[in-house]
């Protein structure tokens, strides 16, 4: 903070398409103040300006400047959401968009909500709090120097952010578009695993280097997990331990008991491991076994906080309910290392989220692909899933991670590597006339197969190898959705708890 500015920066920027910003983060100065001195060179009533920057920035982040010199809040969220920023607003906040935090005793029809990724807003005080006088989509800078005013929140178009990113990357046609992706994936795998601090979150309080897990990867042993795993392996120096977190529970099947060992995601988790040892033998996979008792779903739901809080807002679904605390108990890291008690070190967690929505991952894209071929509304259901990733899943699951102290890494959302497959003609990342396992993300399958080895059995000749995993919804996989404690008789994942 200065005369000027206060900044509240949640984030990484790992790009910036702007010089003076790339230049600062080139040098020795860390995100955050590379950030502030770019914001410091503008002058605070220059909204153009600061909507340049943060519209340049390529990274998950949440962020509120205080502009003290003309009493104006400016905040947002990146375009996909991957931080959470929540505020607290009337139902009404199409008429009252944003208030502080003015009073204790707060009106009845008060509630949070999640501010929308879809841009920057400005806002003034006033006796009731914050008021948002000006919206600055993503997609469209020139209302920057229009000083348009702000749309009821209703009216927002997400679908128009999808095309617009700080990235000029996109398909050569040319060439192979399996090594091209291969590139661009590398690229963003690299850049995650370079910006990071250089000792486990344990030893960072004490600023020192260490020997312990400073990466750790929500695993299931799934294409997408496995992929990831085999790029940190190419990346990663070979005496640093990777911690590959494997949840399952404790769940009822065929009318009786079953424990996490059974789960299809420990099975497959198991497998690929063996294919990632054989791949890479010098390596220490540190395979973690985080086994859920349905004991232990009963005491996380009935204290209430922290996952019940950390779903909200708007998470009020059993499928909300599900993936949050599979996701918080597997981003917790506690569980069984070689048959001792463990909790991994790493203060950062890379996910997979991202493929399905962009490479035709899930059932309901081979049934708008339909019998008729319809490529058309395939790919509009796949816009609409990229649009939607932030409020469904991103801004939940980074609560979830993050209040372990650990932070959230999403490479299959890398702005270049987004760009990059909307240049992709549909039927190079996707053949839904295949089979489950086969057509579904077959641009990713053939990366796996052809530049990382996932595409070969292990010694056990009856286990799939991961490239050619079919799709498995974590719920599922993991069986958190046969928990006995979560079971909710015949309601579905879509109804509310």
């Amino acid at each position: 903070m200065n005369e000027k500015f206060v900044l509240l920066w949640n984030g990484e920027i790992f790009h910036s398409n702007l010089k003076q910003i790339q230049d600062l983060l080139d040098s020795d100065l860390n995100d955050g103040e590379s950030l502030f001195r770019a914001l410091n060179a503008s002058t605070s009533q220059d909204t153009a300006a600061i909507f340049d920057i943060f519209s340049s920035l390529c990274g998950p982040f949440a962020f509120v400047l205080l502009c003290r010199e003309f009493d104006k809040v400016i905040f947002g969220r990146d375009r996909f959401g991957r931080r959470s920023l929540i505020a607290q607003s009337y139902k009404s906040f199409d008429k009252i968009p944003l208030i502080s935090l003015s009073s204790t005793v707060l009106p009845q029809n008060f509630q949070y909500i999640e501010v929308p990724s879809t841009g920057i807003f400005l806002a003034t005080s006033n006796d009731t709090g914050l008021v948002v006088e000006t919206f600055i989509p993503w997609s469209e800078p020139s209302i920057a120097r229009n000083k348009s005013s702000n749309p009821p929140f209703s009216t927002l178009d997400p679908l128009s952010l999808i095309h617009t990113f700080p990235s000029s990357i996109s398909f050569n046609p040319s060439l192979n578009p399996v090594e091209q992706f291969y590139e661009v994936l590398f690229k963003a795998v690299r850049v995650r695993l370079q910006k990071a601090s250089h000792s486990c979150k344990n030893c960072l309080k004490f600023s020192k280097d260490c020997s312990h897990s400073r990466f750790c990867l929500l695993f299931s042993g799934g294409l997408d997990s496995a992929i990831l795993a085999a790029l940190i392996d190419k990346i990663l120096p070979i005496s640093e331990p990777i911690d590959l977190l494997n949840v399952a529970f404790d769940h009822f099947s065929g009318g009786k008991g079953c424990c996490a060992a059974d789960s299809p995601d420990r099975i497959t988790g198991i497998s690929c491991l063996q294919q990632l040892e054989r791949i890479s033998p010098s390596r220490s996979w540190n395979f973690v076994k985080i086994n859920i008792t349905n004991e232990t779903v009963e005491k996380i739901k009935a204290s209430g906080p922290p996952h019940s809080y950390l779903l909200k807002p708007g998470a009020d679904t059993i499928l909300d309910e599900s993936l949050g605390l599979a996701v918080w108990f597997a981003a917790r890291g506690r569980g069984l290392l070689n048959g001792q008690d463990y909790e991994s070190p790493a203060k950062i967690v890379f996910t997979g989220i991202g493929a399905d929505e962009q490479l035709g991952g899930y059932s309901r894209h081979r049934m708008k692909f339909g019998t008729g071929a319809d490529s058309q509304a395939l790919q509009n259901e796949l816009d609409i899933d990229l649009e939607r990733i932030g409020d469904r899943n991103l801004s939940r699951d980074d609560r979830m991670i993050s209040d372990h102290g650990r932070e959230g890494r999403f490479p299959f959302l890398d702005e270049n590597l987004v760009s990059f497959l909307r240049s992709v003609p549909l039927t190079q990342k996707m053949d839904l006339t295949l089979p489950q396992g086969q057509g579904d993300k077959r641009l990713l399958r053939l990366v796996a197969d052809q530049f990382l080895n996932l595409g070969h059995s292990t010694c056990d000749s009856t286990t799939i190898p991961a490239a050619w995993q079919p799709k498995r919804a974590m719920q599922f996989g993991s069986r958190i959705a046969k928990v006995k404690s979560l079971n909710t008789g015949n309601l579905k994942g879509h109804d509310r708890f």
